[in-house]
Protein backbone atom coordinates (compact mmCIF):
# COMPACT_ATOMS: atom_id res chain seq x y z
CA UNK A 1 0.00 0.00 0.00
CA UNK A 2 1.49 3.33 -0.82
CA UNK A 3 2.15 5.98 1.56
CA UNK A 4 -0.48 8.48 -0.13
CA UNK A 5 -3.06 6.02 0.28
CA UNK A 6 -2.29 5.34 3.90
CA UNK A 7 -2.06 9.05 4.33
CA UNK A 8 -5.69 9.30 2.86
CA UNK A 9 -7.05 6.70 5.03
CA UNK A 10 -6.17 8.05 8.19
CA UNK A 11 -7.45 11.67 7.24
CA UNK A 12 -10.61 9.95 6.35
CA UNK A 13 -10.66 8.38 9.64
CA UNK A 14 -10.08 11.54 11.31
CA UNK A 15 -12.91 13.16 9.57
CA UNK A 16 -15.33 10.84 10.76
CA UNK A 17 -14.30 11.43 14.34
CA UNK A 18 -14.37 15.07 14.33
CA UNK A 19 -17.66 14.59 11.94
CA UNK A 20 -18.65 12.23 14.87
CA UNK A 21 -17.58 14.58 17.95
CA UNK A 22 -19.31 17.57 16.34
CA UNK A 23 -22.63 15.73 16.19
CA UNK A 24 -22.63 14.61 19.49
CA UNK A 25 -21.81 17.70 20.70
CA UNK A 26 -24.57 19.16 18.67
CA UNK A 27 -27.48 16.70 19.96
CA UNK A 28 -26.16 17.33 23.15
CA UNK A 29 -26.89 21.03 23.04
CA UNK A 30 -30.01 20.22 21.20
CA UNK A 31 -31.30 17.51 24.22
CA UNK A 32 -30.32 20.29 26.86
CA UNK A 33 -32.14 23.12 25.34
CA UNK A 34 -35.29 20.79 25.09
CA UNK A 35 -34.85 20.45 28.65
CA UNK A 36 -34.67 23.69 29.43
CA UNK A 37 -38.01 24.08 27.69
CA UNK A 38 -39.66 21.26 29.01
CA UNK A 39 -38.63 22.75 32.84
CA UNK A 40 -39.57 26.42 31.80
CA UNK A 41 -43.10 25.01 30.70
CA UNK A 42 -43.55 23.16 33.54
CA UNK A 43 -42.65 26.15 35.58
CA UNK A 44 -44.88 27.94 33.61
CA UNK A 45 -47.82 25.12 34.25
CA UNK A 46 -46.89 25.45 38.11
CA UNK A 47 -47.14 28.85 38.46
CA UNK A 48 -50.56 29.25 36.66
CA UNK A 49 -51.79 26.53 38.67
CA UNK A 50 -50.54 28.07 41.97
CA UNK A 51 -52.12 31.53 40.46
CA UNK A 52 -55.30 29.48 40.16
CA UNK A 53 -55.37 28.14 43.51
CA UNK A 54 -54.78 31.08 45.39
CA UNK A 55 -57.50 32.76 43.28
CA UNK A 56 -59.88 30.33 44.06
CA UNK A 57 -58.84 29.59 48.04
CA UNK A 58 -59.48 33.72 48.38
CA UNK A 59 -62.60 33.47 46.70
CA UNK A 60 -64.20 31.11 49.04
CA UNK A 61 -62.63 33.18 51.86
CA UNK A 62 -63.95 36.58 50.23
CA UNK A 63 -67.70 34.49 49.61
CA UNK A 64 -67.67 33.69 53.37
CA UNK A 65 -66.73 37.23 54.89
CA UNK A 66 -68.97 39.50 53.42
CA UNK A 67 -71.28 37.28 55.29
CA UNK A 68 -69.99 38.17 58.31
CA UNK A 69 -72.35 39.56 61.55
CA UNK A 70 -75.53 38.72 59.82
CA UNK A 71 -78.26 38.77 62.37
CA UNK A 72 -81.55 38.21 61.66
CA UNK A 73 -82.73 40.73 64.41
CA UNK A 74 -80.00 43.66 63.40
CA UNK A 75 -82.75 45.80 62.91
CA UNK A 76 -82.88 45.97 66.97
CA UNK A 77 -79.46 47.03 66.87
CA UNK A 78 -81.39 50.70 66.35
CA UNK A 79 -82.79 50.83 69.94
CA UNK A 80 -79.23 49.78 71.80
CA UNK A 81 -79.36 45.52 71.80
CA UNK A 82 -76.25 44.59 70.61
CA UNK A 83 -75.32 42.12 67.50
CA UNK A 84 -74.07 38.85 68.81
CA UNK A 85 -72.96 38.01 65.63
CA UNK A 86 -70.52 41.26 65.63
CA UNK A 87 -67.22 40.32 66.52
CA UNK A 88 -64.45 39.95 63.60
CA UNK A 89 -60.73 39.01 64.23
CA UNK A 90 -58.38 39.88 61.88
CA UNK A 91 -54.79 38.25 61.32
CA UNK A 92 -53.30 34.73 60.65
CA UNK A 93 -56.48 33.24 61.96
CA UNK A 94 -60.00 34.79 61.73
CA UNK A 95 -63.37 34.04 63.24
CA UNK A 96 -66.77 35.43 62.60
CA UNK A 97 -70.29 33.98 63.19
CA UNK A 98 -73.10 33.93 60.71
CA UNK A 99 -76.49 33.68 62.10
CA UNK A 100 -77.70 30.57 60.59
CA UNK A 101 -79.87 28.48 62.71
CA UNK A 102 -79.68 30.30 66.13
CA UNK A 103 -82.95 32.52 66.92
CA UNK A 104 -83.20 36.40 66.71
CA UNK A 105 -81.00 37.82 69.93
CA UNK A 106 -79.77 34.06 71.28
CA UNK A 107 -75.99 33.83 71.39
CA UNK A 108 -74.33 32.68 68.63
CA UNK A 109 -74.82 28.44 68.74
CA UNK A 110 -71.10 26.44 67.42
CA UNK A 111 -73.28 25.62 64.14
CA UNK A 112 -73.22 29.12 63.92
CA UNK A 113 -68.79 29.73 63.85
CA UNK A 114 -67.43 30.38 60.96
CA UNK A 115 -63.31 31.25 60.27
CA UNK A 116 -60.16 30.87 58.60
CA UNK A 117 -56.78 29.97 59.92
CA UNK A 118 -53.57 29.10 58.68
CA UNK A 119 -52.05 25.76 59.82
CA UNK A 120 -49.01 23.94 58.77
CA UNK A 121 -48.93 25.42 55.25
CA UNK A 122 -53.15 24.72 54.64
CA UNK A 123 -55.87 27.41 55.09
CA UNK A 124 -58.13 25.67 57.16
CA UNK A 125 -61.96 26.57 57.20
CA UNK A 126 -64.56 26.16 60.24
CA UNK A 127 -67.61 25.23 59.52
CA UNK A 128 -69.87 25.20 61.61
CA UNK A 129 -70.37 22.32 64.31
CA UNK A 130 -67.73 20.30 61.90
CA UNK A 131 -64.62 21.68 62.60
CA UNK A 132 -61.89 22.73 60.87
CA UNK A 133 -61.41 21.31 57.74
CA UNK A 134 -58.44 21.76 54.86
CA UNK A 135 -59.18 24.55 51.90
CA UNK A 136 -56.33 23.99 50.17
CA UNK A 137 -54.38 20.70 48.89
CA UNK A 138 -50.81 20.74 50.66
CA UNK A 139 -49.74 18.33 48.18
CA UNK A 140 -50.34 20.89 45.18
CA UNK A 141 -49.14 24.36 47.38
CA UNK A 142 -47.71 24.85 50.50
CA UNK A 143 -49.48 28.49 51.77
CA UNK A 144 -46.90 30.96 53.23
CA UNK A 145 -49.06 34.01 54.35
CA UNK A 146 -52.61 34.45 55.28
CA UNK A 147 -53.49 37.74 56.50
CA UNK A 148 -56.50 39.41 56.73
CA UNK A 149 -56.88 43.09 57.46
CA UNK A 150 -59.86 45.00 58.30
CA UNK A 151 -60.84 48.69 58.65
CA UNK A 152 -64.09 50.32 59.57
CA UNK A 153 -65.36 53.85 58.54
CA UNK A 154 -67.92 55.51 60.73
CA UNK A 155 -71.27 56.92 58.40
CA UNK A 156 -73.95 58.64 61.51
CA UNK A 157 -77.21 57.49 60.55
CA UNK A 158 -80.22 59.99 61.16
CA UNK A 159 -83.01 59.13 64.21
CA UNK A 160 -86.25 60.35 64.06
CA UNK A 161 -85.96 62.83 66.96
CA UNK A 162 -83.38 64.76 68.08
CA UNK A 163 -80.26 63.51 69.98
CA UNK A 164 -80.31 64.47 73.63
CA UNK A 165 -77.38 67.29 74.56
CA UNK A 166 -74.15 65.42 75.33
CA UNK A 167 -75.45 62.22 74.25
CA UNK A 168 -72.25 60.84 73.27
CA UNK A 169 -73.92 57.46 71.76
CA UNK A 170 -76.63 59.60 69.53
CA UNK A 171 -76.86 59.51 66.61
CA UNK A 172 -76.06 56.29 66.34
CA UNK A 173 -72.89 55.07 63.46
CA UNK A 174 -73.03 52.48 61.12
CA UNK A 175 -68.83 51.32 60.88
CA UNK A 176 -68.47 50.28 57.56
CA UNK A 177 -66.09 47.50 57.32
CA UNK A 178 -63.37 46.63 54.17
CA UNK A 179 -61.34 43.38 54.96
CA UNK A 180 -58.08 43.20 52.56
CA UNK A 181 -56.80 39.76 52.13
CA UNK A 182 -53.74 38.83 51.62
CA UNK A 183 -52.37 34.98 50.52
CA UNK A 184 -48.56 33.78 49.24
CA UNK A 185 -47.72 30.28 48.61
CA UNK A 186 -45.35 28.30 46.85
CA UNK A 187 -45.63 25.10 44.38
CA UNK A 188 -45.25 21.92 46.73
CA UNK A 189 -43.06 20.08 44.23
CA UNK A 190 -40.62 23.24 43.34
CA UNK A 191 -40.23 26.06 46.51
CA UNK A 192 -39.00 28.74 43.46
CA UNK A 193 -42.53 28.75 42.44
CA UNK A 194 -43.84 31.29 44.46
CA UNK A 195 -47.42 33.98 44.02
CA UNK A 196 -49.21 36.30 46.22
CA UNK A 197 -52.78 37.21 45.68
CA UNK A 198 -54.31 40.19 47.55
CA UNK A 199 -57.66 41.06 47.29
CA UNK A 200 -60.66 43.93 48.98
CA UNK A 201 -63.53 42.32 50.73
CA UNK A 202 -66.74 44.55 51.59
CA UNK A 203 -68.33 43.43 54.20
CA UNK A 204 -72.34 43.29 53.72
CA UNK A 205 -72.86 43.86 57.70
CA UNK A 206 -71.54 46.94 58.86
CA UNK A 207 -71.50 47.22 62.64
CA UNK A 208 -73.50 49.36 64.81
CA UNK A 209 -72.87 51.55 67.48
CA UNK A 210 -74.98 53.85 69.46
CA UNK A 211 -79.33 54.47 69.18
CA UNK A 212 -81.47 56.65 68.37
CA UNK A 213 -83.69 58.10 71.61
CA UNK A 214 -86.67 55.74 72.69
Amino acid sequence: MSAARRTQRGATLIALLVGAAVGLLVMAAAVQALGRQIAEERRLQLEAQLQHDLRHAADLVARELRRAGHWGGAARTLTGTANPFDALTSGSATTFAVSRNAAEGAAPASTDQAGFRLRHGVIEMLAGGAGWQALTDAGALQVTRFELTVRSVPQALPCAQACAAGDATCPPQLWQRQAELRLGARAAHDASVQREFTTAVQLRNGALTGRCPA
